[in-house]
């Protein structure tokens, strides 16, 4: 299923904004892109509390192993440069970047991929992204820049789900941590991503600055804020009189912001899917007959 939504841009920064509204391109103070998340933020790697409020400002922040090229959604290089399949997609073995620092000046290595990888798939860790590594069997540490990881069955989709929202975490930082809760890390998050962890203020916003060392060249914008507004009312007025540069709308919001002339629109098609999913132990479903022909009804 696709949905349209209504969507203005200024720049392209590296953010999981999915549509967006924003004045024309012109210089924004010193180079400061003001944008939104409607909760408070957790940067927890692993179990990614509160989903897309906590994703848009963990995008900036980590790199995944894998990202999605926009025109068709096919996996390319990210902190991996390049990958193989063996045994038919039951062995992957992924070639890192060489050269990527994490933001605290220490060189990010194939045992982060496996801290990670395995931080995952352990039963007392509530990670949300189990599922891409069920039937994983070991992953194996080649060399730094070399990482293998072997599952008991093919899974051709695995380099697909690490495009998703699978964040590499710094071994060196979390190693022994109990991964749920992380206290000292997620006040202050490291990551390699294009953008650096400056300031919090629960309730009010979340700054990121540039990275300079970052492996893919220091980002074109030098600051992103995040403000906090759970009311979407309010991100329709704060981008009426400016103090919002980019932001999500829904068609119903258009026609009100259509005559504010600092405003542009970009419309984008989001690939999405939908279930409804029947509670067997009740009664109205326990039928097969009956689960079988709402679905077909639908």
């Amino acid at each position: 299923m696709r949905r349209t939504w209504w969507a203005l841009t200024a720049v392209a920064v590296a953010l999981v904004v999915l549509a967006s509204v924003s004045p024309p391109a012109r210089s924004q103070g010193a180079g400061v892109l003001r944008t939104y998340t409607i909760s408070d933020v957790t940067m927890n790697p692993f179990t990614l509390p509160q989903q897309l409020a906590t994703l848009l400002v963990i995008k900036p922040v980590f790199d995944t192993l894998t990202r999605y090229r926009p025109k068709d959604l096919q996996p390319v290089p990210g902190l991996a440069a390049s990958w193989e399949a063996s045994e038919g997609g039951r062995i992957w073995t992924f070639k890192l970047r060489k050269g990527v620092k994490w933001h605290d000046g220490r060189p990010f290595t194939a045992h982060d991929v496996k801290f990670t990888f395995e931080g995952i798939v352990n039963p007392r860790v509530r990670s949300l992204f189990k599922a891409p590594f069920r039937g994983m069997q070991r992953v194996e540490v080649v060399d730094d820049s070399t990482v293998r990881v072997v599952f008991e069955q093919p899974n051709v989709a695995f380099p697909i789900a690490l495009g998703y929202n699978i964040p590499i975490a710094p071994r060196h930082l979390l190693e022994g941590k109990d991964l749920n809760t992380m206290p000292e890390f997620v006040q202050r998050p490291i990551g390699t991503g294009p953008f650096r962890w400056k300031e919090y203020v629960r309730g009010s916003h979340v700054v990121l600055e540039a990275n300079p060392e970052y492996f893919e060249g220091r980002p074109k914008m030098d600051t992103l804020v995040f403000k906090i507004l759970p009311d979407i009312n309010t991100v329709v007025a704060q981008l009426r009189t400016g103090e919002l540069d980019i932001g999500v709308i829904e068609p119903v919001h258009k026609k009100a912001l259509t005559a504010v002339p600092h405003l542009n629109f970009l419309t984008t098609d989001l690939p999405s899917t939908f279930y409804i999913a029947m509670n067997n132990s009740r009664w109205q479903f326990s039928d097969k007959r009956v689960r079988k022909a709402l679905t077909m009804a639908i």
